[in-house]
């Protein structure tokens, strides 16, 4: 499989899976699986094995960009647990930047400070789950190997000083902590003002729900006041609102309705192992490596994301789609030992081998053709083609055209990518094209024009990097000082 079809291919694969869902997913962003606790009913994200490679900062970017540009606006952040990444605050940071609206944590609790607290709602957090299933320190010790309770009580309490919105995850087990513990959880929340969210291991097989026996529990020392149903939720959700300030949360994954929405699912549907499940494709999940799941159960169905990420081409992207003459921008490239690829060019070769005159209106119609079959991408893939055994040797490629933000945006993801935004007006456009002999009129090129950028305004200054709107370097193709300006930024490239 070619360079770009590869990445094409997985992001359609992506793109496929967020669309399957019947509402908004929320993705689930798992960035270690380690975790200084062990609770013995963990079930890892359904992670079945420790990783060697994780994602780096680069790797989030590209990632909270896709999901972004598909929609999702929800994402949690989970572990193992998650503070034990040092880069955390900076990876909620690239999310909160890529659009995402409501971002949350999962943690255990007991690596939070005042400072942490502080430097994650800086860096974007809205809200944090904190996960403890007892207030008995011998209890924490049975059930997460926690031998700081105290702690992690005294940070939860911290937490909601800093967030206005702090959950607790509570699983209960009987003979454990339920269902003596119940109430005394339950009162540390409400006194805190905090929601307790009761979860159920998830494996249990329970004919009466344990979650439905400890609200019963609660309802009768506690004063109902109201219920509400979230109904939006591909899970469905109720909280109860008590008199008292008690807030508690549970999520039913085993009811009849639930259990309808697993079979008409487009991921469960086929599945063999829907039987069993008990979650279903609620959450799109990243594994700390890249993988992309969305569930829990099976292990056959990632969509694998490390083995297409690292690529070591560097790529400089210039303006100008079928001009295939030696630029000052090309000559110096190439004297620097660096690639020169023209798209225009490819695409004039593509219509000799085909016996077509290779006019600007045959390149403009093959290069639609192109897009049309392969996407906005086609055209600069069938230019890679022939070097895509070099791109591991460090080579810098000079992009002749970006004629789209979806282009550039999809290269910036994969490559180091830099985009020089050419300013020139449209009357030295017309000037310069007359000198070099262009066979292109003045019509011919405003069209040019409108093709590439979408308008046209005979004022303004027809800049591709600015249009782009981040272009990483400008340059004046109206001063004397071009080729100079043209090695300077060749040069500082090239040490990049």
């Amino acid at each position: 499989m070619s360079l770009f079809s590869e990445q094409q291919n997985f992001y359609g694969k992506v793109k496929s899976l967020a669309l399957t869902y019947e509402t908004q997913p929320c993705l689930r962003v798992c960035v270690t699986e380690k975790c200084n606790l062990n609770c013995f009913y963990c079930h890892k994200e359904g992670m079945q094995a420790k990783y060697e490679n994780y994602l780096d900062k680069t790797d989030y970017t590209f990632i909270a960009k896709t999901f972004s540009a598909l929609g999702l606006k929800k994402v949690k952040f989970t572990g193992g647990e998650p503070l034990l990444r040092q880069d955390l605050f900076e990876i909620i940071k690239i999310f909160k930047q890529a659009g995402f609206e409501d971002i949350s944590l999962v943690t255990n609790g007991s690596l939070l400070d005042r400072e942490k607290l502080e430097k994650l709602r800086e860096s974007g957090l809205g809200r944090i789950t904190i996960s403890f299933d007892t207030i008995n320190k011998k209890t924490a010790i049975q059930m997460n190997n926690c031998p700081n309770i105290e702690k992690v009580l005294d940070n939860t309490v911290l937490a909601r000083a800093i967030f206005e919105n702090v959950k607790v995850n509570c699983v209960i087990v009987p003979g454990m902590n339920f269902p003596e513990e119940i109430l005394d959880i339950t009162n540390f929340c409400r006194d805190n003002r905090i929601t307790l969210k009761i979860l159920t291991r998830l494996s249990e097989d329970q004919a009466y729900p344990l979650s439905a026996q400890a609200l019963n529990l609660i309802k009768m020392n506690k004063t109902l006041v109201k219920k509400e149903i979230n109904e939006k939720s591909f899970v469905p959700s109720s909280k109860y609102f008590f008199s008292d300030g008690t807030n508690i949360e549970i999520n039913d994954f085993r009811n009849e309705e639930y259990r309808k929405k697993i079979e008409n699912s487009a991921h469960c549907r086929n599945c063999p192992q829907k039987g069993q499940c008990v979650e279903g494709p609620y959450a799109i999940r990243i594994m700390p490596n890249g993988d992309i799941k969305s569930c829990l159960i099976r292990q056959d169905n990632a969509i694998r994301f490390m083995k297409i990420k690292r690529r070591h081409a560097k790529l400089i992207c210039l303006t100008g789609l079928t001009y295939s003459g030696k630029t000052e921008f090309a000559k110096i490239a190439e004297k620097t030992g660096i690639k020169v690829i023209s798209i225009g060019k490819t695409l004039k070769e593509e219509l000799a081998r085909k016996n077509i005159e290779p006019s600007y209106q045959n390149i403009m119609e093959l290069s639609k053709k192109i897009c049309e079959e392969s996407g906005s991408l086609g055209a600069l893939e069938k230019s890679l083609e022939p070097m895509e055994k070099e791109f591991d040797n460090e080579k810098i490629i000079i992009i002749d055209s970006v004629r789209r933000t979806e282009e550039y945006s999809f290269l910036k993801q994969f490559f180091k990518t830099y985009l020089v935004g050419i300013t020139c007006s449209k009357k030295e456009r017309f000037r310069r094209a007359e000198q070099k002999g262009s066979k292109l009129t003045a019509k011919q090129l405003a069209q040019r024009d409108k093709i590439e950028t979408g308008k046209i305004d005979s004022i303004q200054k027809f800049n591709i990097g600015e249009l782009l709107g981040s272009a990483d370097y400008y340059l004046s193709g109206e001063t004397p000082y071009f080729k100079g300006t043209v090695s300077e930024i060749i040069k500082e490239i090239a040490k990049d």
